[in-house]
């Protein structure tokens, strides 16, 4: 801040008369100027009026939270030229308290006394105060103070009012003429930006808007990186700005890690600007790691992207102080983005451009198929590759001597004259079209012509033309043709054949059909008769089987009884020798079916033998009821009494299983 005017200390008491009739005109007029000497001018002017010890003019930083004394006229030694907003006096009655004025005859008996340290230390007693506006909004005070208690009359009051109404509009007016002086810059700025992108496509474009920038908005490093989308990592440019010139990039990052920070994401998916006026606000890990590395105090981000693509990013920073920006400052620094984004855009396409055209060129040259350009108003060749001078014998320079339709043979020169006569006419034709032509050996050949026609103006002037030579193809077609021929007569010959050996087939066909009926006829009688085999025998197996259990029966109750008492009869050791052979041999003749059972066949009568056996072969009541021509009743009295003899009343046990395991 400026040294402070002084005023004699032999202060001159002014008459209210006198203050009445001061030219505030002249005052407006002096003090309009742009210097810090035409508000202390002011300053004097309004201390000579209220007759105070000393005044000043101080300023509000709501943001930072405190206020900055911006001019001063015979202050106390030591007074403050900054401090805190909270509990000072200008602030609490202009801004808290929205008060138009703020008179004190004694402030030590009063709040402030505690709240603002400047009443106590200074012992200031009178205050004569009045807000600064601009633009409806407080932005500072003026203030006259005395350190004698003391009353301010209506003029005096009112020359303070008026004071500061003149610094509101005189401070909108320093205001508006730096917004012009900013605008005139930028567009300089801008105008400098613009040509330099219009004039080149060369790289250095780059530094020049570094450089441009660099020193307009006086920052301490800018630089530009470059974005993939596809892997999503950043490329720095070949140099940036630092301090007051460019300096290449070495192979280390020169910005460290800068786009490790979370906003720089932020910047590029929402293609938006970032200004971070205190970089110690971002309190994440990876942002206090990059503002430690590079020294950051406070820096701007710029995506460089258009509609549909963001190239990279423009950041600048400062090292120490604060980053000052407004909405018409970013917007002019997203026109210069947008103006790299435009360069960049451009400089893409003319690459790939040059890449294309190179492309097209190489391919033109070295196409292994015949290509050329005709002016056909002059039937002249424009271009012509390679192969077709090989195709046609001529070289270059022969064939874009001569006419275009001189290698076409009579045939082929008639098909094209038709064809642009029916062009002419407004027919559509088709882009495919074969010509013979003749070579300069006057050789034949065929070609495919692809003919697309060029335009100028409306009217066709010329054709691409994109020639197949299919001689070897058109000499295939004309063997394939006779081959076709000659398959012709010999599927003919063979469908004559064919139809009389299907003559045969047919009536073949119809004979066994007429055997295969007969056949099914005997097969199904066949089938009926060893039906009827299968239940006669069944029938036959079952019926000796009852006989040769009937006669081991008998033999058992008739024989073996018998058998037994002649035993137990007075018999010689020999007679009983024989006896035993006796039985062994009828053992041996009757066999056994149920040999654990034929201890206890005495027991059983005849037609419970009969049935036991016919339940050991599975059969069922009904079954064994009309094999043996009697009652199911009976068969289930029969049943019941062979359970009793075997002792399996009242057990769940099955009666055929357990016949069936004796076996």
């Amino acid at each position: 801040m400026p040294e402070f005017s002084q005023i004699d200390a032999n202060r001159d008491r002014e008459t209210d008369a006198g203050c009445a009739h001061w030219d505030w005109s002249d005052l407006l007029n002096r003090i309009c100027g742009d210097s810090h000497p035409n508000d202390a001018m002011a300053l004097s002017f309004l201390l000579r009026m209220v007759q105070g010890a000393f005044a000043l003019f101080m300023r509000f930083e709501v943001k930072s939270g405190r206020y900055i004394i911006e001019q001063g006229l015979a202050l106390p030694d030591g007074f403050p030229t900054s401090g805190r907003l909270g509990g000072c006096l200008c602030y609490e009655e202009f801004v808290r308290s929205n008060k138009p004025l703020a008179a004190y005859p004694d402030l030590m008996q009063t709040g402030y006394l505690d709240s603002d340290p400047d009443v106590k230390r200074f012992q200031l007693k009178a205050c004569l105060g009045a807000p600064i506006r601009q633009n409806g909004q407080v932005i500072g005070a003026l203030a006259v103070f005395d350190q004698r208690p003391r009353d301010f009359d209506d003029i005096q009051r009112q020359a303070l009012i008026s004071t500061a109404h003149i610094f509101g509009l005189v401070m909108d007016r320093r205001r508006l003429a730096r917004q012009i002086e900013r605008k005139r810059a930028h567009e300089k700025l801008l105008a400098a930006v613009s040509a330099a992108a219009i004039s080149t496509n060369e790289v250095s474009f780059l530094d020049d808007c570094l450089g441009e920038l660099g020193r307009a908005l006086e920052v301490d490093e800018a630089h530009i990186f470059w974005f993939d989308a596809g892997s999503y990592t950043f490329t720095p440019h070949r140099s940036y700005w630092r301090s007051d010139r460019l300096i290449p990039n070495s192979g280390e990052d020169a910005f460290f890690d800068f786009y490790s920070m979370p906003v720089i994401r932020e910047v590029i998916d929402s293609r938006k600007p970032f200004l971070c006026e205190n970089a110690a606000l971002l309190t994440d890990e990876a942002s206090q790691a990059v503002m430690w590395k590079n020294e950051m105090a406070a820096f701007l981000v710029l995506p460089i992207c258009n509609e549909r693509q963001c190239f990279g990013m423009l950041a600048m920073h400062m090292h120490h102080g604060p980053f000052k920006c407004d909405q018409e400052d970013l917007e002019t620094f997203m026109a210069i983005s947008g103006i790299i984004a435009q360069w960049k855009e451009r400089l893409d396409i003319s690459r790939e451009l040059d890449e294309s055209q190179a492309l097209i060129y190489q391919l033109f040259q070295l196409s292994p198929t015949a290509i050329y350009q005709v002016d056909l108003e002059n039937q002249r060749f424009v271009k012509v590759n390679d192969e077709v001078c090989r195709a046609t014998g001529y070289t270059e320079q022969e064939l874009l001597n001569m006419r275009a339709d001189q290698i076409l043979t009579p045939a082929s020169l008639h098909l094209l004259q038709q064809r642009m006569q029916d062009l002419q006419a407004g027919q559509p034709i088709s882009e495919n079209v074969e010509f013979e032509i003749k070579t300069k050996d006057g050789e034949a050949q065929w070609g495919q012509f692809h003919i697309r026609h060029l335009y100028r103006e409306g009217k066709i002037w010329g054709a691409n033309v994109v020639v197949h030579v299919i001689t070897e193809q058109k000499k295939a077609q004309e063997e394939l043709a006779n081959y076709r021929l000659r398959l012709e007569s010999l599927v003919e010959e063979r469908t004559r054949e064919l139809t009389l050996a299907n003559q045969k087939l047919r009536e073949e066909v119809a004979l066994r059909k007429q055997t295969e009926l007969e056949l099914r006829g005997k097969t199904a009688r066949l089938e009926e008769m060893n039906t009827a085999m299968r239940v006669l025998l069944d029938k036959r197996n079952e019926d000796r089987l009852l006989s040769e259990e009937n006669i081991r029966v008998n033999l058992v109750q008739l024989i073996e009884p018998y058998i037994d008492r002649l035993k137990s009869s007075e018999l010689s050791a020999a007679q009983q020798q024989l006896l035993d052979v006796i039985r062994t041999n009828l053992n041996d003749v009757i066999g056994s079916p149920m040999p654990e059972l034929s201890a206890k066949y005495y027991i059983f009568s005849p037609g419970e033998l009969k049935v036991a056996n016919l339940i050991r072969k599975g059969k069922t009541t009904k079954e064994t009821a009309r094999m043996l021509n009697i009652s199911p009743r009976t068969v289930e009295s029969f049943r019941n009494s062979i359970r009793n003899k075997l002792g399996l009343k009242n057990k769940r046990v099955n009666l055929k299983t357990y016949l069936s395991a004796k076996e």
